[in-house]
């Protein structure tokens, strides 16, 4: 059988990580939809709609590699979730 790649992105506008449990809220967020054997390989800040935002990308394998598998979130400077995407195979 071939292998099936799927790509789901989901950009979510209504999802806020404020205040004093934002970081709960975010770990949350992670345990629900992070696959349990992917592990974080990078984090930069990029100008998304013109505002500062992080891009934090996560892989199976610790060495970062464009095109591969991945499951990537990008937050704002409010901790409010911009999106993800999760691209496996």
């Amino acid at each position: 059988m071939k292998n099936l790649i799927a790509l789901l992105i989901c950009w979510v506008t209504s999802l806020s990580f404020a205040g004093t449990n934002e970081e709960k809220m975010i770990n949350n967020f992670l345990q629900e939809y992070l696959p349990q054997d992917y592990q974080q390989v990078s984090q930069k800040s990029v100008n998304i709609d013109g505002e500062v935002a992080t891009l934090t990308r996560y892989q199976k394998d610790s060495i970062p590699q464009l095109g591969g598998e991945h499951f990537s979130t990008v937050t704002n400077s409010s901790n409010k979730l911009k999106g993800f995407v999760y691209l496996d195979k």
